[in-house]
């Protein structure tokens, strides 16, 4: 912060959100997250507004003198409802020096979806990345859910050959192998979904080649 040069540190904004415990700190066009239950700095948010107004239950964020985004809060009525889609990216890179094929993968979450309680609808879409590499979508009815887990097992190499069928080429699909392995998740938290992800584990076994 103290390298940045000064355009970047005139009237600095931050300011504290309580329900999630974060402090926001305005830096360019985004806002570096630190939060105070995990005792790090845990993302950069594109969100960039001028002030804010903290409320008891909400956050109000302004940009240009009008009402930028109320925080906290279910989907509001309104002629254009904002998609409240969210995504999570990550990198498993224990021991980054050497090769691994990535096995498995599975975390436990709190997923409150009012219309379907039973059945949340909210994983929209999950894939991996390598460097060289990227799997299709997981196929959210092949994960397996017990008490608030979910395992499934990562994909393997997107193929594209038109002249096989589709199980004949990912019998030929390479398993994801790298020193990395990039996680996508994507949550849909319209209509009043809600998501908790406080633990991931990935299993992988060192590559022999």
């Amino acid at each position: 912060m103290n390298r940045l040069p000064d355009s970047a540190r005139t009237n600095p904004v931050s300011f504290f959100d309580k329900k999630f415990n974060e402090v926001w700190f305005k830096v360019y066009d985004r806002c570096l997250i630190y939060n105070e239950n995990l005792q790090v700095f845990t993302s950069f948010y594109t969100h960039n507004p001028n002030w804010f107004f903290p409320f008891s239950t909400k956050l109000i964020t302004i940009k240009g003198n009008n009402c930028y985004y109320v925080h906290n809060m279910y989907d509001m009525d309104s002629v254009e409802k904002e998609e409240r889609i969210a995504q999570v990216k990550f990198v498993i890179n224990d021991n980054v020096s050497l090769t691994k094929v990535f096995d498995n993968q599975w975390f436990t979450a709190e997923l409150e979806d009012l219309n379907h309680p039973y059945q949340p609808r909210i994983v929209k879409n999950v894939f991996f990345e390598t460097k060289t590499q990227e799997t299709e979508p997981i196929d959210y009815s092949s994960i397996e859910n017990r008490e608030d887990n979910y395992r499934f097992a990562i994909g393997r190499n997107k193929q594209d050959n038109p002249e096989q069928e589709e199980q004949t080429n990912m019998a030929y699909a390479g398993r994801m192998r790298g020193k990395y392995l990039i996680c996508n998740y994507t949550f849909d938290c319209n209509n009043n979904r809600e998501f908790k992800l406080p633990y991931i584990k990935t299993t992988y076994r060192y590559s022999m080649l």
